[in-house]
């Protein structure tokens, strides 16, 4: 039995990682996995539809973001981008799901984005061709909205449509797969070495479902990454940085927040949670929004 220990653990790590839930738990980037864990934790009420419309939503965000990243890599314009921009300054109005979902289908069918020759996370243009997942999130935005504006499910009808919705969430999460090839890596603390020219990195990786993760090492030869900011790694192992798309915030545990509304009176912007939903307030990233073009 002791010499077979191993080998019984072998196999059952073989069969977990055939499970697309495991994978999303373990691999997927916290916000995505995090949200995925609160799916598989709620019952089938209502709290459980609205988890799993929450995480679709954050799903399709996340996609965008990366979306949205690699374009200002390659200085490429987003028309929808530009669009939901000069909407902010002039109206005020928060940027929604079909928003994203309209980054997403710029990127994967304008001509701008087909005539590149590279792009740091190519898999990210393509995820809404597929004719299946298109249509799964086509019938999670209509469930959303209908959710929103009070016209969702009611009774029992709840428990059908939550296996539905659970269907679509899981084509859509399938579909992201290639995320976990691309980290979701926090930066917690740089030191530049002069002599060197290298810049020594002290790094979280924010995969899988839980925010304490231990503390990596890494050099880089720019001196311009930055310490407790965010940054998509590429398969090369080239740093993007997020911000102003992607904020992170170290509270009792890690939290990251997205762009989700712009006053233009008060010049602050809302940031609304990948993982949790709630919204803070911030006075100094409509300056950096406005660097990137964003806000004018």
């Amino acid at each position: 039995m002791q010499a077979g220990k191993r080998a019984r653990q072998r196999q059952r790590a073989g069969r977990s990682v055939e499970s697309l839930a495991f994978r999303i738990r373990t691999q997927y980037p916290y916000p995505l996995a995090y949200r995925w864990r609160e799916v598989e934790a709620r019952g089938k009420g209502l709290g459980g539809y609205s988890s799993v419309l929450a995480c679709a939503e954050a799903t399709i965000c996340y996609l965008a973001l990366l979306a949205i990243v690699g374009a200002q890599v390659l200085d490429v314009d987003i028309g929808k981008l530009v669009e939901i921009g000069r909407r902010l300054m002039e109206r005020g109005k928060g940027i929604g799901l079909g928003d994203w979902i309209a980054v997403l289908r710029e990127v994967g069918t304008s001509k701008r984005f087909r005539d590149l020759k590279t792009f740091p996370f190519p898999e990210v243009l393509t995820v809404l061709i597929d004719e299946d997942t298109n249509d799964a999130v086509q019938r999670l935005q209509e469930a959303r909205n209908d959710q929103a504006h009070g016209r969702g499910p009611k009774g029992a009808a709840v428990v059908v449509a939550i296996e539905d919705r659970f269907a679509d969430l899981e084509r859509l999460l399938q579909s992201a797969e290639f995320l976990v090839e691309y980290p979701f890596r926090f930066i917690d603390e740089t030191r530049r070495d002069s002599l060197s020219g290298l810049t020594l990195i002290g790094y979280r990786d924010l995969m899988g479902d839980h925010a304490l993760v231990p503390l990596g090492s890494d050099e880089h030869e720019s001196s311009e990454i930055e310490a407790k900011s965010v940054y998509f790694l590429d398969r090369a192992g080239r740093y993007h940085l997020t911000r102003p798309w992607v904020t992170c915030l170290e509270r009792q545990q890690p939290a990251t927040f997205h762009v989700e509304r712009y006053d233009k009176k008060s010049d602050t912007v809302t940031l609304k949670s990948l993982e949790h939903g709630d919204t803070i307030v911030d006075k100094r990233l409509a300056s950096a929004l406005r660097a990137v073009g964003f806000l004018t």
